[in-house]
């Protein structure tokens, strides 16, 4: 099944985003939690960091 770029937005925007937002609610909870230098601390302080471009393609639909 090939989605228009509306579509596909509409689907990310109703699915996506309430996941999306979990994991960042996730992220920030347990961040506190663990040593900065371990790999946990540095894989939630690059997604934290990275967030805007990990989540940009809930932004437009034309991003595949």
């Amino acid at each position: 099944m090939k989605l228009n770029g509306e579509e596909r937005l509409a689907l990310r925007l109703a699915k996506s985003v309430r996941i999306l937002d979990d994991i960042k609610a996730y992220l920030e909870r347990e961040r506190p939690n663990v040593l900065p230098k371990s790999p946990e601390g540095k894989r939630a302080a690059y997604a934290l960091s990275n967030w805007k471009a990990l989540t940009r393609y809930c932004e437009d639909g034309d991003l595949e």
